[in-house]
């Protein structure tokens, strides 16, 4: 990560304003640069402290950079997997009621819809080409504005923005008694450790307990709700009471250890750098030896990776449902990670050179 981001600073919680207690940090020994993600103890949030700042976060996504070479799934896939239309098939909604899918990507999700006879569809994409591309099937999308809608989807949404309360509160305004917002985001509790330190577009990191906070705080309350260790999908019916609930204190302790187990802190290696590895859709990681020759290095990653895989391959895919071979398997080098005393951040992950980041 070069030194050109600029960031800005977060540290209290989205969902109910308790001050963020720090949780872990990247820190580069060359430039002496930290970046620090915070954990709420009253409701095991997780998120940025540092995150880069609101005007490069647009240009980012506006640019395209993240999903450059991707293209159209197709309808067939826009359903399996899809929390938020799982959920929307459960309620009662008239085909007639108008839907607002935001982030709609390709249109997807739009499409199946259609097939299934609501009438009024709309939706949001801040990616130009995918907007294009939803537009190209004959739905009205936006590149900025949220439309009103009697139905919100945030599929995988929630998480990317960078005031969600500010997106929240314009849905809110623009929606009655009785209407809905569905959402579904990763499970804090089964999302890869690394996805949430290390990918950029990924500010915030919710458990259900923290949704439901967020939410009430708008006048919605949890009708329906699913959880796996992947994936919490609610849908929230507005009832225009907002809910200010008392503060409850949770341990760090499960958090943390969720986050040794999944950086491989408990097997002992020497202080020298080494590379730190995961799966990109499991929760499975671990750190293995680095060498200074690169070609050597090169060479012992490929056979690391490949057993790796195979070895790991049947917890991988309980916790993904499948496993695809190698393609999800990701690795940064480092040159340490560190437990620290509670006065400093739990964990610490050292870079000799910059801080590296993922952004797709």
């Amino acid at each position: 990560m070069g030194m050109g981001i600029p960031f800005e600073e977060q540290n209290v919680c989205l969902c109910d304003g308790s001050p963020l207690r720090l949780f872990a940090e990247h820190k580069s020994m060359q430039s002496e640069k930290t970046i620090r993600i915070g954990w709420c103890s009253a409701c095991n949030y997780v998120g940025s402290i540092d995150r880069p700042a609101s005007e490069w976060m647009v240009r980012f996504y506006a640019g395209g950079m993240w999903d450059s070479g991707k293209v159209r799934e197709g309808v067939r896939s826009a359903f399996r997997g899809n929390g938020v239309l799982a959920i929307l098939s459960e309620l009662s909604v008239g085909k007639e009621k108008t839907i607002c899918d935001i982030g709609c990507g390709y249109g997807e999700a739009l499409s199946f819809l259609k097939k299934r006879g609501f009438q009024s569809l709309r939706g949001v994409e801040h990616s130009p080409h995918r907007a294009r591309s939803a537009r190209s099937l004959g739905f009205s999308v936006t590149e900025g504005d949220v439309p009103s809608a009697k139905v919100f989807l945030l599929n995988h949404v929630l998480e990317h923005l960078f005031n969600p309360q500010q997106e929240l509160e314009k849905m809110s305004r623009m929606q009655s008694t009785g209407e809905y917002i569905i959402v579904a985001v990763p499970n804090v509790w089964g999302e890869s450790c690394m996805e949430i330190l290390s990918f950029l577009p990924h500010l915030h990191a919710f458990s259900a307990d923290s949704l439901i906070v967020l939410f009430s705080g708008f006048g919605y309350e949890a009708m329906i709700r699913t959880e796996s260790g992947k994936e919490i999908a609610i849908a929230f019916q507005k009832t225009g009471k907002k809910i200010v609930k008392s503060p409850s204190v949770h341990s760090m302790e499960p958090m943390l250890q969720k986050f040794v187990s999944g950086l491989g802190l408990k097997k002992h290696l020497s202080a020298r750098p080494r590379r730190l590895w995961w799966f990109r859709k499991a929760d499975v990681g671990g750190q293995t030896v680095l060498f200074r020759n690169s070609r050597l290095d090169a060479l012992y990653w490929k056979t690391f990776s490949f057993f790796a895989g195979y070895v790991m391959r049947g917890k991988v895919a309980r916790l993904m449902g499948t496993y695809r071979g190698q393609k999800g398997l990701q690795s940064i080098a480092i040159s340490g990670v560190q437990q620290s005393v509670p006065t400093a951040a739990p964990i610490t992950i050292l870079y000799e050179g910059n801080i590296t980041l993922f952004y797709k």
